[in-house]
């Protein structure tokens, strides 16, 4: 997994206020930023969330900005077989753990401890990775991990290209 790395978010941030702001308060909001990034090598997850949202910026085009995944992640299959209404029930609720992390494009070892608890900070790009796996939006993700966003519902509605739910 290619985190974000803090001098990339610099410059991306940097150069929005660029487009955005003037004189003191570019510089202001500029030192205020950088303070909140540190001098860590990679964002973590908040940093990014609180730093986007004060700048106004839109989470999901920003994700798609600074965030890219990989194409070839594995598709956690949230809708395995429309056939057979009981595996397609338990096996929304029921996930290894491995398959989740593989289709987040996180590494198993991190997912574990994050799981767990024994990492308590995610990347913006594990929030990223985890709404892409579970066909969300990365801003209801965000939302709901570091604003107050509602924890968004997986598994009610198949993909669009799915069908309709009401068939069957």
């Amino acid at each position: 997994m290619n985190y974000l790395k803090s001098d990339k978010f610099k410059y991306f941030t940097s150069k929005t206020l660029d487009k955005n702001y003037k004189g003191k308060e570019k510089r202001d909001l500029e030192k205020e930023i950088n303070q909140k990034i540190g001098t860590r090598e990679f964002v973590l997850a908040k940093i990014f969330y609180a730093i986007i949202k004060q700048l106004g910026l839109n989470i999901d085009e920003t994700c798609l900005i600074l965030l890219p995944i990989a194409q070839s992640l594995p598709d956690l299959n949230l809708f395995p077989n429309k056939e057979n209404k009981l595996n397609s029930f338990i096996s929304t609720y029921s996930k290894e753990l491995k398959e989740i992390a593989d289709s987040a494009g996180i590494e198993y070892n991190r997912f574990i401890k994050l799981h767990n608890g024994e990492y308590s900070n995610l990347y913006p790009n594990d929030v990223n990775g985890l709404a892409i796996a579970f066909n969300i939006l990365p801003s209801q993700l965000f939302e709901y991990f570091y604003g107050d966003g509602e924890r968004p519902m997986i598994g009610l509605f198949p993909k669009p290209s799915d069908g309709d739910a009401s068939e069957g």
